[in-house]
């Protein structure tokens, strides 16, 4: 197994890739002072998807880099915390001001998952 724990700045992302060769994403964040982006890392890796993505934070900081994750390398597996709905996520983010894009991005990969943490 190889775990890599990316510097993010403020947010959180460690990529794990098991011993039968599973890629594990674990939070997005990227860094934006460096210009880091998992994704961008991953794909390089020669990985063509993700087979399973952990969001352990509901913070911008920690989903950054979905929208181009996303498009680049598709999420097989979503978990997530199951205590809260999609529809109350978003109402909560909303009332924080505008929807950042990887909050969208989550909300997107949402709708098409149903597994959960």
């Amino acid at each position: 197994m190889i775990i890599k724990i990316f510097d993010v700045a403020h947010g959180f992302c460690a990529h794990i890739v098991t011993d039968s060769g599973k890629s594990i994403l674990v939070d997005c964040g990227q860094n934006e002072e460096t210009g880091f982006q998992p994704s961008n890392y991953i794909s390089r890796q020669g990985r063509t998807d993700i087979e399973r993505l952990i969001v352990s934070n509901y913070d911008e900081d920690h989903i950054s880099d979905l929208p181009n994750l996303t498009t680049q390398l598709p999420v097989q597996i979503l978990y997530r915390n199951p205590s809260i709905s999609a529809d109350e996520l978003e109402g909560l983010k909303s009332e924080a001001g505008p929807i950042q894009p990887g909050m969208r991005s989550l909300l997107a990969v949402w709708s098409h998952h149903h597994s959960t943490l």
